[in-house]
C-alpha cells in the first residue's frame, strides 16, 4: 500500500502534518463526522490504499466515515453492504487486523469482493470507540504503514473525545449561569491584549466590578431570580461594550470588563457606561431601591505591568470604592498599594542594581510523578530591592523588556544559575543528572546575542548543554518574526532543550509545536488547576498529554497545588510537575538542602 520510493523519513513528516491538522480541526470545532473524513482522507493519501473506513461504536460521537484514493476505491465504498464494512470494522477494534489479511466485501446486489486489509483498534482513555481500516485490492503493507495508521487512529481517537468533551471544555472556561468567560479565560484574554497593547504602543484599560447588595438580592428573593439578575448584568455588559471589549465573570457577583486600546479617558468612560447600564437593569425594593457596583479602574501604558499587576490594581481600586460605602468608580492610584515602584524610577534603580549585585536567582524544583524526586529546576529572578525588599519579577520584568534591561538582566541570571545547577550536579550525589530551567523573552530572544551567551555559559560553568532548557512562552510568537525560528535552531543546534511555556493559553499552539523545534511541552497551571475544581478539566489535559507523546515531547505540568492534581496527573502517566504543593521557589542555600535531604520537599511549600 505504500507510495513507492517514499522515505521513512518523509513519511514520519507526513503523519505528523497530519495529526497536527486533525488537532486544528478539532480545536477549530469542526463537525466529527468531518474530522472523522479527514483522518481517513490523509490515511488513504499517505499510504496509498484505495480506501479508508472508521467505524465507532461509542454513543453520540457519530458512526462512519470513508475516504478513497481511486476509483475502485470509491465504487468499492459506495457499493459495499453496511453489514461488511460493519464486520471488518469490528475486527479492527478487535486487534484482528494489525497484520495484513484477506477480506471479503459484500456489496447490496450481492455480489463480493476480495480485498487486502490492514486494520486497528480506536480507542482513547481506556474507552473502546471502534476501529479504523484500510483497504486495498494489492500491494500488502509493510511496518511503517502499519505504525502510521495506528498513529492517525489513535489521534482519531482523541478526536472523538475532544469533540464529546468540546461542550464540557467550553463550560469549564465559562461561566454557567451568565455564558460569560470565566475567570481562568479572562486572565488568559488579559495576558494577550497586553502582549499586544506593547507591540502597538497603546494602553490597556480594566474594570473590576462588584455588585451592591447582590447577597442581599439574593437571600431576598431567592437563587433563581439572583441568577437572572446576573445574566441580565451580563446582558447589560455586552451592550455597553465595544467590539474590543471583553467582559467575564469572576465569581460570585464580581465581574470584570477588559478595555483593549484604552487610555485613562477611555476607561474611565468604559466605567461611567458599566455604571449606568446595570443602575437600569432593575428596580427591587428588595435591593432598597435598586442594583448598583462598585468599579475599580485601572489602566496600563504599553510595557508597564503584567496581567497580575493590572488586575491587582482594578481590584485595589474596587475596594477603595467599598470602603466609601456602595456605588461609584475609582481609578487606580499608586498610593493604593499594588505595584511599590513607579515606572518612571524603574529603569534607573534597576540598572543600579544590576551593578551593585542586587539581583537573586530562587529556584523552583521540577519534581518527577512518579518517585518524587527532584529532577531539575527552574531559575526563577527575584530583585533585592534597597528600599522595598525581595520584589518578585511580576513587579520589574516588563518594566526591564521595555527599555532593554532584561538583556544584562536575563544575562546574569542565566550565568548565576548555570553555576549553581553545575555545582550541585558535581557536588550532590542526587543532583548528578539535574536539569536547569530558565525562562527566555522576546526581547532576549530577538536581539541576536542570546546564542553567543547561551554557549559563553555553559563553557563558563561546565554545565552540559542537554542539561539546559530554555522556556519561551507562547506570546512570544504573536507577531510571526522570523528571527525567532532562526534564534531557536541556533539554540538547538548548542545541545540546549527547548520548552514551550504556558501550552494551552494560545489559539495558534498547535502551529507553533509544528514549526519549531521544541523538545518539552508545559501544561499552564489554569487547566492544571482544573483537574481539581471541576470534574472536566481531565479531558483537556489528557489531550495535551497525548499530543505530546505523539510529537516525542516530554510533558511538564504546571501549578500543582493539591493531592488531587498530583493524583490524576499521575494517572494520566504525566512524567514531571513542578508547583507549590511541592515547594515555593527557594534561594541557592536552601534548594541545595533540598536536593540532599529530599524528604524536606514538602515541607518547602
Amino acid at each position: 500500500m505504500s507510495h513507492a520510493g517514499r522515505p521513512a523519513a518523509s513519511t514520519c513528516r507526513d503523519a505528523l502534518g497530519a495529526i497536527l491538522r486533525v488537532q486544528e480541526f478539532v480545536a477549530a470545532g469542526v463537525p466529527v463526522q468531518r474530522v472523522l473524513q479527514e483522518i481517513c482522507a490523509e490515511a488513504v493519501d499517505m499510504l496509498g490504499a484505495d480506501a479508508a473506513a472508521i467505524v465507532t461504536t461509542a454513543d453520540g460521537v457519530g458512526n462512519r466515515a470513508f475516504a478513497w484514493r481511486t476509483d475502485e476505491g470509491r465504487e468499492l465504498i459506495n457499493a459495499a453492504s453496511p453489514a461488511s464494512l460493519w464486520a471488518i470494522g469490528q475486527s479492527a477494534s478487535r486487534g484482528e487486523l494489525d497484520v495484513a489479511a484477506p477480506v471479503s466485501i459484500k456489496k447490496e446486489a450481492g455480489q463480493a469482493s476480495e480485498l487486502i486489509a490492514i486494520g486497528t483498534p480506536l480507542h482513547a482513555e481506556g474507552e473502546a470507540l471502534g476501529g479504523m481500516f484500510l483497504l486495498s485490492a494489492s500491494m500488502p503493507p509493510d511496518r511503517s504503514d502499519v505504525d502510521v495508521l495506528k498513529a492517525l487512529a489513535g489521534h482519531a481517537g482523541i478526536a472523538l473525545v475532544d469533540v464529546k468533551s468540546a461542550r464540557r471544555v467550553h463550560e469549564a472556561m465559562h461561566d454557567a449561569i451568565t455564558g460569560l468567560p470565566g475567570e481562568s479565560l479572562f486572565h488568559d484574554r488579559v495576558e494577550h491584549a497586553l502582549a499586544a497593547a506593547e507591540r502597538r504602543g497603546v494602553s490597556t484599560g480594566l474594570l473590576s466590578i462588584d455588585l451592591d447588595v447582590f447577597s442581599a438580592v439574593n437571600d431576598r428573593v431567592g437563587h433563581e431570580a439572583a441568577d437572572g439578575v446576573l445574566r441580565d448584568v451580563a446582558k447589560a455588559l455586552t451592550a455597553v461594550g465595544r467590539a474590543a471589549d471583553s467582559a467575564a465573570r469572576l465569581g460570585g457577583d464580581r465581574f470584570g470588563v477588559l478595555l483593549e486600546d484604552a487610555d485613562r479617558n477611555g476607561a474611565l468612560a468604559g466605567a461611567d457606561r458599566v455604571a449606568e447600564a446595570i443602575a437600569e437593569i432593575v428596580e427591587l425594593p428588595q435591593a432598597d431601591g435598586g442594583l448598583g457596583a462598585s468599579i475599580g479602574v485601572s489602566v496600563a501604558r504599553p510595557g508597564e505591568c503584567s496581567r497580575e499587576g493590572l488586575l491587582q490594581r482594578a481590584e485595589l481600586a474596587m475596594r477603595e470604592v467599598k470602603k466609601t460605602g456602595r456605588g461609584g468608580l475609582r481609578l487606580y492610584h499608586p498610593d493604593m498599594g499594588g505595584p511599590r515602584i513607579d515606572p518612571a524610577a524603574l529603569t534607573l534603580a534597576l540598572k543600579e542594581s544590576l551593578e551593585h549585585g542586587d539581583m537573586r536567582v530562587h529556584y523552583q524544583p521540577l519534581v518527577s510523578l512518579l518517585s518524587e524526586e527532584i529532577v531539575g529546576v527552574e531559575a526563577l529572578a527575584r530583585w533585592q530591592h534597597p528600599e522595598h525588599g525581595m520584589l518578585p519579577p511580576d513587579e520589574f520584568i516588563s518594566g526591564a523588556e521595555t527599555n532593554g534591561l532584561i538583556l544584562p538582566l536575563g544575562r546574569e541570571i542565566l550565568e548565576a544559575a548555570a553555576a549553581d545547577v553545575a555545582r550541585w550536579r558535581s557536588e550532590i550525589e542526587s543532583a548528578a543528572r539535574m536539569t536547569l530551567s530558565v525562562n527566555i523573552s522576546a526581547p532576549q530572544l530577538k536581539g541576536g546575542r542570546l546564542t553567543g551567551e547561551v554557549a559563553r555559559a555553559l563553557a563558563a560553568t561546565g554545565l552540559p548543554a542537554e542539561a539546559l532548557t530554555l522556556e519561551v512562552s507562547e506570546s512570544l510568537f504573536i507577531g510571526d518574526d522570523p528571527s525567532v525560528g532562526d534564534r531557536l535552531a541556533e539554540l538547538r543546534d548548542l545541545g540546549a532543550k527547548l520548552a514551550i511555556d504556558d501550552y494551552g493559553t494560545g489559539c495558534s499552539s498547535l502551529g507553533y509545536i509544528q514549526e519549531y523545534p521544541f523538545d518539552i511541552l508545559k501544561i499552564d497551571r489554569r487547566f492544571v488547576r482544573g483537574l481539581s475544581e471541576n470534574r472536566d478539566g481531565a479531558p483537556l489535559v489528557q489531550s495535551m498529554l497525548t499530543l505530546a507523546e505523539q510529537l516525542g515531547m516530554r510533558v511538564i505540568a504546571e501549578g500543582i497545588e493539591n493531592a488531587i492534581e498530583l493524583a490524576q496527573l499521575k494517572a494520566m502517566r504525566c512524567e514531571i510537575g513542578q508547583g507549590f504543593y511541592f515547594a515555593r521557589p527557594v534561594p541557592a542555600d536552601r534548594l541545595a538542602e533540598l536536593l540532599v535531604d529530599p524528604s524536606q520537599l514538602l515541607s518547602a511549600a
